[in-house]
């Protein structure tokens, strides 16, 4: 995920004289001047302004892998401080994520997922730094203070590289952005972050530079998240264009009770038992969670319910018998021996096959209980038999949001 959230930035020529209208005495004496006179002097490096700017808007496709997660055939809109990813997820559905200062959500399918606090703060200081690799928008934000270190020999052996250390306008740290002595190419960025509740560093290394739109563009690049592998980031066919607005903007949450058929694509899963109602769901899935974890599985997707007992033939909740599942890649899946996994912990598997699928808002006890009507009503109009189980993704634990923001997707195979 990567598995993700615009900003604009004036002129260049507006904001170094924003930057640059101080008195005689205070340039001298102040320790920013070093910084602007790098920042004016590496734009021109790298083409000038105008190329620079040009060159931040474009398209591109996009290979990724985040956490274990393959993205392939995918495709990415850029400017700067603003990233928009567009994919198929493994079990088909279409995936948007929004990447920005001030703005981080996804959708999958038609669901449209916020992003929690944790991951928000981190997109919007990853945004940050990105938009300033660009350098130019340095020059045109009041909000960012800049520190400059130049280090012998961190880029390899004889060479200068040169940090540049961004600070919000409230005094909190942004990150540090790293650019090739000799080149005066950005190459990387550091930063301390909180991700899974642990803290630490994340780093970046950009490579592959390629003469793109009249500049040079790293193609690659690649992260690092408490020094252990997070993610890495392949460009093709970059084009340059002005985008829509239109494609950063969060699009309205479905409507609970939307209705609409699918084809999706088995999926392998780990799963534990729940008897009973489905407040249980969020403990229980925390298990397996535990459990991914200790087998160092990469979790690929949402949560998945599978109603072994439950609506519309059993109406107690307190009579439910649930399979609560997280699905993992595929190839790992095939590997996994159903003779370790007895007991608590046991796997599943989703077929590939016709469903047809209902979105639900509220908390789970309710809408589990009203969604699978509308299912079986929906195949009666089309004159299509349901198959049971019915199963459930979950994309919002009643953990992080209350009933009104909760956000579900029951799916009823069709009997072909």
């Amino acid at each position: 995920m990567v598995s993700i959230r615009r900003h604009a930035a004036g002129s260049l020529a507006a904001g170094l004289a924003v930057l640059l209208l101080v008195s005689c005495e205070k340039r001298q004496v102040s320790p920013d001047a070093g910084t602007q006179g790098f920042i004016q002097s590496a734009i021109f490096s790298q083409g000038g302004l105008e190329q620079l700017k040009t060159a931040s808007s474009f398209s591109a496709t996009y290979d990724a892998t985040l956490l274990g997660t393959k993205i392939r055939a995918g495709k990415l809109y850029h400017r700067p401080g603003a990233l928009r990813i567009e994919y198929t997820a493994p079990t088909r559905d279409p995936v948007v994520q929004v990447a920005a200062e001030n703005s981080c959500w996804q959708s999958i399918g038609l669901a449209v997922l916020p992003c929690l606090e944790p991951l928000r703060k981190h997109t919007a200081h990853v945004s940050q730094l990105l938009e300033a690799s660009w350098l130019w928008p340095l020059a045109g934000r009041k909000d960012r203070q800049i520190k400059i270190e130049r280090v012998q020999g961190g880029g390899g052996a004889g060479k200068e590289q040169v940090k540049l250390s961004l600070t919000g306008g409230g005094g909190e740290p942004i990150g540090t952005l790293l650019v090739d002595g000799a080149t005066d190419q950005v190459v990387g960025l550091e930063m301390q972050t909180t991700l899974g509740g642990k803290t630490g560093a994340f780093v970046g290394t950009f490579g592959a530079f390629q003469k793109t739109c009249g500049i040079m563009l790293a193609t690659e690049r690649r992260y690092t998240f408490l020094g252990q592998p997070f993610a890495t980031e392949k460009l093709g066919g970059v084009i340059c264009e002005k985008l829509d607005d239109k494609l950063f903007v969060q699009p309205e949450q479905v409507k609970h009770g939307t209705v609409e058929p699918k084809v999706m694509a088995s999926t392998g899963l780990i799963c534990t038992k729940l008897k009973g109602a489905l407040s249980g769901v969020d403990a229980a899935l925390a298990t397996v969670v535990d459990q991914a974890q200790k087998k160092d599985l990469a979790v690929t997707g949402a949560a998945v319910l599978i109603h072994r007992k439950g609506p519309p033939q059993v109406k107690r909740p307190e009579q439910y018998v649930t399979d609560v599942c997280l699905p993992v890649d595929p190839k790992v899946w095939l590997t996994l021996r159903a003779s370790e996994w007895k007991g608590t912990f046991f796997l599943g598997e989703l077929a590939d096959q016709r469903v047809v699928a209902a979105y639900g808002i509220g908390d789970l006890d309710k809408t589990t209980a009203e969604l699978p009507t509308l299912l079986v009503e929906a195949l009666k109009q089309r004159a299509q038999q349901p198959k049971f189980p019915a199963y459930q993704f979950v994309y919002t634990r009643a953990a992080d949001f209350p009933p009104e923001r909760r956000v579900s997707e029951m799916q009823l195979p069709v009997d072909e």
